[in-house]
């Protein structure tokens, strides 16, 4: 939690904006975390089969030239089932053969990292006119807190750039160190272009994308996706 005296709990109404992000973000950081564990099981050495050897999900033509046409998503020889039916064929018999994983998860400091990105910018402007940016909500709030009939406009200036740093350096100490790690158990996709899409479409545009080198033998399939496995090393 900030280190802060004058805030010190959880009715944050009063409190200025970047304080009340900074609290509320951390409250919700580990309760994210627990909960994206995914909508059901993903398959394991028990439920599926391995890269190497998927005769016992899916019948042989997984391996044929139509591959891609019979078991992809997307219809059509797309570039991504194509992709997902290269590494398949590519690991076939070869347990031991290296592929690369992804996961996407939510990026639990999404809001922070863009507040420290508007107010970044905000100073940034400021070091290179020598004065902030018109009509930016931020500053006028401050300029508010500092009004020029009680601060001659170069102390004002002065304060304001006090106050945004200030900002700036409580800002990152909220930051927080997520579990950055893809775990047995986990959901994963052998398609950099499949879990980018997964980001977008089911976490809201806010995530982070984890990814690991396993060997063939560690990730397994329950024949309902050629993209989509479970890590069970």
């Amino acid at each position: 939690m900030i280190n802060n005296n004058h805030y010190n709990h959880k009715n944050y109404n009063n409190y200025p904006n970047w304080y009340k992000l900074a609290q509320e973000t951390q409250e919700t950081q580990e309760t994210q975390e627990i909960d994206y564990r995914g909508i059901h099981t993903a398959p394991t050495k028990a439920s599926g089969a391995p890269l190497h050897n998927l005769t016992n999900i899916y019948p042989d033509d997984i391996y044929s030239n139509e591959g891609a046409r019979f078991y992809g998503h997307y219809g059509h020889n797309h570039p991504l089932d194509q992709q997902s039916i290269n590494i398949i064929q590519n690991a076939r018999n070869k347990p031991n053969s290296k592929v690369k994983i992804y996961r996407a998860i939510p990026d639990t400091n999404y809001e922070i990292k863009q507040k420290i990105k508007e107010i970044s910018k905000i100073i940034t402007y400021h070091n290179k006119f020598n004065f902030f940016p018109m009509n930016n909500p931020i500053v006028q709030q401050l300029e508010i807190n500092y009004p020029i009939e009680q601060f001659p406009y170069d102390e004002q200036q002065k304060e304001i750039l006090t106050a945004l740093s200030s900002q700036l350096t409580h800002l990152n100490q909220q930051v927080s160190k997520q579990n950055k790690s893809i775990n047995p158990g986990d959901w994963v996709t052998i398609s950099l272009p499949y879990v980018k899409e997964h980001g977008k479409a089911n976490l809201n545009n806010k995530y982070i994308i984890l990814t690991k080198t396993v060997n063939a033998s560690e990730i397994f399939s329950n024949g309902d996706s050629i993209h989509e496995w479970g890590y069970n090393p």
